[in-house]
């Protein structure tokens, strides 16, 4: 340009087409100086400020051409607008000025920031991990995630895999074993293809999640009505449930019935004796609120039928036979049978049998239980019984007329026995199941071969003809050498049962009994023999035991083999 120009009237302020706006990065800014006409003016000086980032020249003067440059680096922050400011000026003329406000993204992905609904799992159960956000070297926060490609990787294949979602912004973690699973995620280059050349190295970054995998235990204790007042008051429920949920159990297996009552309000029981539960807890419902208290706590409940097809105990049979003397079950003399104090109903006639049956449906259908537990009396029959005219006819229509044998433990007559309380077991299972099918159906029979002796329970068969889901036979012995010669003599290959074929095998442990308290150093030592031997779990009888000499039994546990908390081996119902 060769002609006068005038007196700079504007500044015009330009970046290159192709330039990119990213943190720390360095963009060329050209200011061209006009007068009035928009004409260039030559030789006038620039004044730059930048809001954010540094200048190579903050002073410039403009060439032949009315034009002017200088290199600004951005600044290492992106704004809440995501803008910095560049302004160029005409020295000596402060109304000639202009400012561009340019859009500045975040840098390269170094981190990434991942949330999982969980931090333990169970094996066999699950995480959602899901990014939260991603951020370059500076902190910025970097937007429009589902635009990037994320790739999940199990460290840990033992431990836990994982599974892309769709969008690959979350993935799925699955516990397959114990320990702790790592799980990495990594992501590529930036989504805007304008960015491109600064942001596409493949695994720009990558982040490392850990989620723990815990191995499932059943962490169990019976509430009884004996010896005990956790069910005297819910102030009571609750204490009781806040110190097991402190002390990491995760089940509580509540009495229901015994002694020809119920803890809960019964039609059932009203219908048949008058009395709908028991006389001290009228006006109230203590399963109802040990299932309220112990499921805010996550602790499951599985209601316990403690005396099952006995009537009474010490009372010649009391209401039940009293209302319906034709449901009691009769020795070879033909007297009540008795067997240490119980009374027995017989447990081979279909009006005894449909009315346990009814008790059960009755809990499970109004309260929203875990499951449900029989005993050392549910399905049982002590091997004196089986001589009611009724039992004895029923023996003689599959026995082409013949009599049963007089000596009660003949091999055949027993198994006769056992195999009828076997089909109430395979009832029991089928009817619960059929209201909701992730109720468990747990036993707790006397030890092997005592139980079948005894009291015809062939509960090695419960587990192989496939009506039970847990199994806790009562290894109640006080000396810890005696304890594990006992559960020894329960295992799959000394008692032929499939292990496959439930869900768990947890003992019962005896805790307390009258003056009999255990050592914590005994309980150990026997929880320690549950798991040499691959039983994850136990169930103590019972409650007060815990809170024997200062809690020292439950204390000691903490401190080791329940340090932690454990998930439960089951799948808590569905209507929870």
């Amino acid at each position: 340009m060769n002609g006068e120009t005038g007196t700079p009237a504007r500044v015009r302020l330009t970046f290159a087409d192709d330039a990119s706006f990213i943190v720390d990065s360095t963009v060329t800014a050209t200011a061209t100086v006009l007068d009035a006409e928009e004409r260039p003016v030559k030789g006038t000086t620039v004044n730059w400020t930048a809001e954010q980032g540094q200048l190579d020249s903050s002073t410039t003067s403009t060439d032949a051409d009315g034009t002017t440059q200088t290199r600004w680096t951005l600044g290492p922050k992106t704004t809440g607008s995501d803008a910095q400011s560049l302004t160029a000026s005409i020295e000596g003329a402060t109304d000639v000025a202009t400012s561009q406000a340019v859009d500045v993204n975040p840098g390269p992905v170094t981190s990434i920031f991942v949330q999982a609904n969980r931090d333990t799992i169970a094996v066999d159960s699950s995480a959602t991990l899901s990014i939260d956000r991603l951020e370059d070297a500076n902190g910025n926060r970097i937007q429009n995630l589902s635009q990037y490609t994320f790739t999940w990787n199990s460290l840990t294949p033992d431990t836990a895999t994982v599974t892309s979602g769709d969008p690959s912004t979350s993935a799925q973690v699955q516990g397959v074993g114990h320990g702790a699973a790592q799980v990495t995620v990594s992501t590529g280059g930036a989504p805007k293809a304008g960015l491109a050349a600064i942001q596409s190295a493949s695994g720009a970054a990558a982040d490392t999640i850990e989620i723990e995998v815990l191995e499932h235990e059943l962490r169990g204790v019976w509430l009884t009505t004996t010896d005990s007042n956790v069910l005297n008051s819910r102030a009571n429920i609750e204490e009781a449930m806040d110190f097991l949920a402190e002390h990491n159990f995760n089940t509580v297996f509540p009495v229901v019935w015994n002694n020809a009552a119920t803890t809960y309000p019964s039609t059932i029981m009203d219908t048949l004796i008058g009395r709908p539960i028991k006389p001290e807890f009228g006006g109230r419902d203590p399963l109802q609120e040990v299932v309220e208290e112990a499921h805010e706590r996550g602790i499951a409940v599985i209601p316990w039928f403690e005396f099952g097809f006995a009537a009474s105990f010490s009372a010649d049979g009391g209401p039940i036979i009293e209302e319906k003397p034709s449901w009691a079950a009769k020795d070879k003399d033909g007297n009540l049978l008795t067997k240490q104090g119980f009374e027995w109903m017989n447990a081979y006639k279909p009006a005894v049998r449909d009315f346990m049956m009814a008790l059960i449906l009755e809990v499970i259908r109004n309260y929203d239980v875990d499951g449900v537990q029989g005993d050392d009396r549910l399905p049982a029959s002590p091997v004196e019984g089986g001589y009611s005219e009724f039992t004895k006819q029923l023996y003689r229509q599959e026995h082409d007329g013949q009599d049963p044998p007089s000596n009660e433990s003949d091999s055949e007559w027993m198994q006769w026995r056992a195999d009828k309380l076997n089909a109430f077991g395979q009832r029991v299972y089928d009817e619960v199941k059929a209201v909701d099918e992730d109720l468990v159906v747990s036993w707790s029979p006397s030890v092997w071969r005592f139980s079948f002796r005894e009291f015809l329970q062939d509960w090695p068969a419960w587990i192989n003809q496939g009506f039970t889901d847990l199994m806790h036979p009562q290894v109640y012995r006080r000396d810890v050498g005696a304890y594990k010669e006992t559960l020894n003599a329960q295992g799959p290959s000394r008692v032929g049962w499939d292990e496959d074929a439930i869900i768990g095998f947890y003992p019962g442990v005896l805790l307390k009994v009258g003056g009999f308290v255990a050592t914590p150093e005994n309980i150990k030592t026997m929880v320690r023999a549950n798991r040499k031997r691959g039983y994850m779990g136990e169930v103590f009888f019972f409650y007060e035991g815990l809170r024997e000499f200062d809690a020292d039994v439950a204390e000691a546990l903490k401190r080791t083999h329940y340090r932690d908390p454990a998930p439960l081996p089951f799948k808590r119902a569905s209507r929870h």
